[in-house]
Protein backbone atom coordinates (compact mmCIF):
# COMPACT_ATOMS: atom_id res chain seq x y z
CA UNK A 1 0.00 0.00 0.00
CA UNK A 2 1.34 3.44 -0.91
CA UNK A 3 2.24 5.62 2.05
CA UNK A 4 0.57 8.90 1.09
CA UNK A 5 2.13 10.75 4.04
CA UNK A 6 5.60 10.09 2.61
CA UNK A 7 5.07 11.54 -0.89
CA UNK A 8 7.63 14.24 -1.84
CA UNK A 9 5.03 17.01 -1.55
CA UNK A 10 3.90 15.98 1.94
CA UNK A 11 7.48 15.46 3.07
CA UNK A 12 8.11 19.05 2.02
CA UNK A 13 4.97 20.13 3.88
CA UNK A 14 6.05 18.35 7.08
CA UNK A 15 9.53 19.86 6.90
CA UNK A 16 8.14 23.40 6.60
CA UNK A 17 5.49 22.78 9.25
CA UNK A 18 8.19 21.83 11.77
CA UNK A 19 9.33 25.46 11.83
CA UNK A 20 5.79 26.77 12.44
CA UNK A 21 4.15 24.30 14.86
CA UNK A 22 1.92 26.96 16.44
CA UNK A 23 0.51 28.32 13.14
CA UNK A 24 -2.06 27.17 10.62
CA UNK A 25 0.03 26.63 7.49
CA UNK A 26 -1.51 27.84 4.19
CA UNK A 27 0.43 25.65 1.76
CA UNK A 28 0.24 26.88 -1.84
CA UNK A 29 -0.69 24.23 -4.39
CA UNK A 30 -1.53 25.76 -7.77
CA UNK A 31 -4.60 27.96 -7.39
CA UNK A 32 -5.31 26.89 -3.80
CA UNK A 33 -3.86 27.08 -0.32
CA UNK A 34 -4.13 23.64 1.22
CA UNK A 35 -4.07 22.62 4.88
CA UNK A 36 -3.25 19.10 6.02
CA UNK A 37 -3.50 16.85 9.10
CA UNK A 38 -4.38 18.68 12.36
CA UNK A 39 -4.35 22.07 10.63
CA UNK A 40 -7.10 20.85 8.30
CA UNK A 41 -9.16 19.42 11.16
CA UNK A 42 -8.88 22.69 13.09
CA UNK A 43 -9.43 25.10 10.21
CA UNK A 44 -12.20 23.40 8.20
CA UNK A 45 -15.12 24.15 10.58
CA UNK A 46 -13.94 27.72 11.17
CA UNK A 47 -13.50 28.40 7.45
CA UNK A 48 -16.74 26.57 6.65
CA UNK A 49 -15.08 24.42 4.02
CA UNK A 50 -15.25 20.67 3.49
CA UNK A 51 -12.78 18.50 5.34
CA UNK A 52 -11.73 15.80 2.90
CA UNK A 53 -8.66 13.61 2.42
CA UNK A 54 -6.21 12.35 -0.13
CA UNK A 55 -6.89 8.72 -1.01
CA UNK A 56 -9.87 8.76 1.34
CA UNK A 57 -10.54 5.05 0.83
CA UNK A 58 -7.11 4.05 2.09
CA UNK A 59 -6.13 3.39 5.67
CA UNK A 60 -3.50 6.14 5.78
CA UNK A 61 -5.67 8.86 4.19
CA UNK A 62 -4.42 12.40 4.87
CA UNK A 63 -7.01 14.96 6.11
CA UNK A 64 -7.03 18.13 4.06
CA UNK A 65 -9.02 21.23 3.20
CA UNK A 66 -8.32 24.12 0.85
CA UNK A 67 -9.26 27.69 -0.04
CA UNK A 68 -8.86 29.63 -3.34
CA UNK A 69 -5.66 31.67 -3.41
CA UNK A 70 -7.45 34.81 -4.67
CA UNK A 71 -9.70 34.85 -1.56
CA UNK A 72 -7.08 33.96 1.05
CA UNK A 73 -7.49 37.22 3.02
CA UNK A 74 -11.13 36.52 3.87
CA UNK A 75 -10.34 33.00 5.03
CA UNK A 76 -7.24 34.05 6.97
CA UNK A 77 -9.30 36.74 8.72
CA UNK A 78 -11.69 34.09 10.05
CA UNK A 79 -8.81 32.25 11.69
CA UNK A 80 -7.24 35.45 13.03
CA UNK A 81 -10.51 36.47 14.67
CA UNK A 82 -10.46 33.14 16.50
CA UNK A 83 -6.97 33.83 17.85
CA UNK A 84 -4.94 31.67 15.46
CA UNK A 85 -1.61 32.43 13.83
CA UNK A 86 -1.42 31.86 10.06
CA UNK A 87 1.77 31.13 8.07
CA UNK A 88 1.56 31.75 4.30
CA UNK A 89 3.71 29.30 2.35
CA UNK A 90 4.21 30.27 -1.30
CA UNK A 91 5.68 28.61 -4.37
CA UNK A 92 8.91 30.55 -4.85
CA UNK A 93 9.86 29.18 -8.27
CA UNK A 94 8.07 28.66 -11.54
CA UNK A 95 6.54 25.14 -11.56
CA UNK A 96 7.31 24.90 -15.29
CA UNK A 97 11.03 25.38 -14.60
CA UNK A 98 11.27 23.36 -11.41
CA UNK A 99 13.29 20.17 -11.41
CA UNK A 100 11.34 17.86 -9.18
CA UNK A 101 9.06 19.32 -6.53
CA UNK A 102 8.44 23.08 -6.59
CA UNK A 103 10.40 24.98 -3.94
CA UNK A 104 8.17 26.58 -1.29
CA UNK A 105 8.87 28.95 1.59
CA UNK A 106 6.88 30.76 4.25
CA UNK A 107 6.85 34.36 3.02
CA UNK A 108 4.96 35.97 5.87
CA UNK A 109 3.26 35.22 9.17
CA UNK A 110 -0.07 36.69 10.21
CA UNK A 111 -1.24 37.13 13.78
CA UNK A 112 -4.42 38.79 15.11
CA UNK A 113 -2.61 42.02 16.02
CA UNK A 114 -0.05 42.22 13.21
CA UNK A 115 -1.96 41.30 10.04
CA UNK A 116 -1.90 44.83 8.64
CA UNK A 117 -2.45 43.64 5.08
CA UNK A 118 -5.71 41.81 5.79
CA UNK A 119 -8.29 44.44 4.89
CA UNK A 120 -11.26 42.34 6.01
CA UNK A 121 -10.23 42.87 9.64
CA UNK A 122 -11.76 45.93 11.32
CA UNK A 123 -9.33 48.77 10.61
CA UNK A 124 -11.22 51.07 12.97
CA UNK A 125 -10.33 49.13 16.11
CA UNK A 126 -7.07 49.09 18.03
CA UNK A 127 -5.19 45.82 17.71
CA UNK A 128 -2.93 45.73 20.73
CA UNK A 129 -0.25 43.22 21.60
CA UNK A 130 0.82 43.26 25.23
CA UNK A 131 3.88 41.88 26.96
CA UNK A 132 3.81 41.37 30.73
CA UNK A 133 6.73 40.93 33.10
CA UNK A 134 6.98 40.87 36.87
CA UNK A 135 9.90 40.77 39.28
CA UNK A 136 10.32 41.28 43.01
CA UNK A 137 10.09 45.08 42.74
CA UNK A 138 7.32 45.76 40.27
CA UNK A 139 5.18 44.54 37.38
CA UNK A 140 5.17 45.99 33.88
CA UNK A 141 2.88 45.93 30.86
CA UNK A 142 4.14 46.96 27.44
CA UNK A 143 1.55 47.48 24.70
CA UNK A 144 1.86 48.04 20.97
CA UNK A 145 -0.57 48.83 18.16
CA UNK A 146 1.49 48.45 15.01
CA UNK A 147 -1.00 50.16 12.72
CA UNK A 148 -0.60 53.51 14.50
CA UNK A 149 2.85 52.90 16.04
CA UNK A 150 1.44 53.28 19.55
CA UNK A 151 4.02 51.90 21.99
CA UNK A 152 3.46 52.35 25.73
CA UNK A 153 5.01 50.91 28.89
CA UNK A 154 3.44 51.05 32.34
CA UNK A 155 4.64 49.76 35.69
CA UNK A 156 2.70 48.77 38.78
CA UNK A 157 3.70 48.09 42.35
CA UNK A 158 4.59 44.49 43.12
CA UNK A 159 1.49 42.68 44.32
CA UNK A 160 -0.94 45.15 42.73
CA UNK A 161 -2.27 42.54 40.32
CA UNK A 162 -5.65 44.23 40.12
CA UNK A 163 -4.18 47.40 38.63
CA UNK A 164 -2.20 45.35 36.13
CA UNK A 165 -5.25 43.40 34.98
CA UNK A 166 -7.37 46.55 34.85
CA UNK A 167 -4.89 48.05 32.39
CA UNK A 168 -4.85 44.79 30.46
CA UNK A 169 -8.64 44.85 30.18
CA UNK A 170 -8.63 48.50 29.10
CA UNK A 171 -6.23 47.69 26.26
CA UNK A 172 -8.30 44.60 25.34
CA UNK A 173 -5.41 43.11 23.36
CA UNK A 174 -5.59 40.56 20.57
CA UNK A 175 -2.29 38.96 21.62
CA UNK A 176 -0.22 38.56 24.77
CA UNK A 177 3.43 37.60 25.23
CA UNK A 178 4.22 36.19 28.65
CA UNK A 179 6.93 34.30 30.51
CA UNK A 180 6.35 30.62 31.16
CA UNK A 181 6.13 31.27 34.91
CA UNK A 182 3.12 33.55 34.31
CA UNK A 183 1.22 31.09 32.12
CA UNK A 184 -0.95 29.47 34.80
CA UNK A 185 -1.85 32.81 36.35
CA UNK A 186 -3.02 34.17 33.01
CA UNK A 187 -5.09 31.04 32.44
CA UNK A 188 -6.94 31.77 35.70
CA UNK A 189 -7.52 35.37 34.59
CA UNK A 190 -8.98 34.25 31.25
CA UNK A 191 -11.40 31.99 33.12
CA UNK A 192 -12.54 35.01 35.12
CA UNK A 193 -13.01 36.99 31.89
CA UNK A 194 -14.05 34.50 29.19
CA UNK A 195 -13.96 37.19 26.51
CA UNK A 196 -10.18 36.60 26.48
CA UNK A 197 -10.49 32.85 25.94
CA UNK A 198 -9.57 33.21 22.25
CA UNK A 199 -6.60 35.53 22.69
CA UNK A 200 -3.36 34.42 21.01
CA UNK A 201 -0.90 33.61 23.80
CA UNK A 202 2.81 33.38 23.01
CA UNK A 203 4.91 31.92 25.81
CA UNK A 204 8.61 32.77 26.07
CA UNK A 205 11.08 31.04 28.33
CA UNK A 206 11.95 33.13 31.36
CA UNK A 207 15.49 33.58 30.05
CA UNK A 208 14.13 35.59 27.11
CA UNK A 209 13.18 38.33 29.58
CA UNK A 210 16.77 38.86 30.74
CA UNK A 211 17.07 42.58 31.49
CA UNK A 212 20.56 43.09 30.04
CA UNK A 213 19.65 41.46 26.73
CA UNK A 214 16.36 43.38 26.52
CA UNK A 215 18.20 46.65 27.20
CA UNK A 216 20.49 45.91 24.24
CA UNK A 217 17.48 45.21 22.02
CA UNK A 218 15.98 48.59 22.94
CA UNK A 219 19.25 50.40 22.31
CA UNK A 220 19.61 48.80 18.89
CA UNK A 221 15.98 49.45 17.94
CA UNK A 222 16.07 53.16 18.80
CA UNK A 223 19.79 53.82 18.08
CA UNK A 224 20.56 54.77 21.68
CA UNK A 225 23.81 54.80 23.62
CA UNK A 226 21.86 54.18 26.81
CA UNK A 227 18.26 53.45 27.75
CA UNK A 228 18.31 56.12 30.49
CA UNK A 229 16.46 58.51 28.21
CA UNK A 230 13.50 56.14 27.91
CA UNK A 231 12.60 56.86 31.53
CA UNK A 232 12.33 53.30 32.77
CA UNK A 233 15.94 52.14 33.13
CA UNK A 234 15.37 51.90 36.89
CA UNK A 235 12.45 49.49 36.35
CA UNK A 236 13.85 46.10 35.27
CA UNK A 237 10.38 44.66 34.65
CA UNK A 238 9.60 47.52 32.25
CA UNK A 239 12.88 47.03 30.38
CA UNK A 240 12.15 43.31 30.03
CA UNK A 241 8.54 43.79 28.88
CA UNK A 242 9.51 46.42 26.29
CA UNK A 243 12.49 44.43 25.03
CA UNK A 244 10.52 41.23 24.63
CA UNK A 245 7.84 43.16 22.71
CA UNK A 246 10.45 44.27 20.16
CA UNK A 247 11.96 40.77 20.07
CA UNK A 248 8.58 39.18 19.37
CA UNK A 249 7.68 41.65 16.63
CA UNK A 250 11.05 41.15 14.95
CA UNK A 251 10.25 37.45 14.69
CA UNK A 252 6.83 38.14 13.13
CA UNK A 253 6.98 41.47 11.26
CA UNK A 254 10.58 42.79 11.19
CA UNK A 255 9.81 45.35 8.50
CA UNK A 256 7.04 46.95 10.55
CA UNK A 257 9.40 48.23 13.26
CA UNK A 258 11.12 50.89 11.16
CA UNK A 259 8.50 53.53 11.99
CA UNK A 260 8.07 52.72 15.70
CA UNK A 261 8.75 55.67 18.02
CA UNK A 262 10.21 55.36 21.51
CA UNK A 263 7.62 54.16 24.03
CA UNK A 264 5.65 56.40 26.33
CA UNK A 265 6.25 55.50 29.96
CA UNK A 266 4.33 56.01 33.19
CA UNK A 267 4.91 54.55 36.64
CA UNK A 268 1.76 55.85 38.29
CA UNK A 269 -1.76 56.97 37.46
CA UNK A 270 -2.86 60.60 37.77
CA UNK A 271 -6.48 59.88 36.87
CA UNK A 272 -9.32 57.58 37.82
CA UNK A 273 -9.05 54.09 36.32
CA UNK A 274 -12.10 51.88 35.99
CA UNK A 275 -11.51 48.36 37.20
CA UNK A 276 -11.98 45.52 34.71
CA UNK A 277 -15.34 44.38 36.11
CA UNK A 278 -16.83 47.90 35.97
CA UNK A 279 -15.38 48.49 32.51
CA UNK A 280 -17.13 45.37 31.26
CA UNK A 281 -20.44 45.80 33.10
CA UNK A 282 -20.80 49.44 32.03
CA UNK A 283 -20.45 48.27 28.41
CA UNK A 284 -17.90 50.96 27.63
CA UNK A 285 -16.61 49.44 24.37
CA UNK A 286 -18.56 46.18 24.00
CA UNK A 287 -21.96 44.91 25.06
CA UNK A 288 -22.40 41.91 27.33
CA UNK A 289 -24.71 40.05 24.96
CA UNK A 290 -22.61 39.61 21.83
CA UNK A 291 -19.27 41.20 22.70
CA UNK A 292 -19.62 43.71 19.85
CA UNK A 293 -19.72 47.51 20.06
CA UNK A 294 -23.45 47.60 19.25
CA UNK A 295 -25.26 49.48 22.02
CA UNK A 296 -22.06 50.34 23.89
CA UNK A 297 -21.00 53.77 25.14
CA UNK A 298 -18.32 53.76 22.46
CA UNK A 299 -20.92 53.37 19.71
CA UNK A 300 -23.07 56.13 21.19
CA UNK A 301 -20.27 58.73 21.10
CA UNK A 302 -18.51 57.51 17.94
CA UNK A 303 -19.08 60.24 15.36
CA UNK A 304 -15.75 59.65 13.66
CA UNK A 305 -15.43 59.27 9.89
CA UNK A 306 -12.07 57.58 9.39
CA UNK A 307 -10.56 54.40 10.91
CA UNK A 308 -7.72 56.51 12.35
CA UNK A 309 -10.20 58.79 14.07
CA UNK A 310 -12.03 55.79 15.49
CA UNK A 311 -8.81 54.36 16.89
CA UNK A 312 -7.97 57.70 18.49
CA UNK A 313 -11.39 57.81 20.17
Amino acid sequence: MENIASTPMLRQYREIKKSYPDAILFFRLGDFYEMFFDDARTAAPILEVVLTSRNKNKQNAVPLCGVPHHAWENYAAKLLRKGFKVAICEQVEDPALAKGIVRREVTHILTPATALEVESLDAGLNNFIVSIRRDGQSMALASMDLAVADFEVKTFAAGNDEALFNEFYRKFPKEIVIAREFENEFRLFSKRFPEFAGILVTVFDDAEFAVSACAEILKNQFSLESIEGLGFAAYPAAVAAAGVMIKYLRSIRPGALAHIAVPRFSAREDYLVLDAVSFRNLEITANLRSGTSSGSLFEAVDMTITPMGRRLL
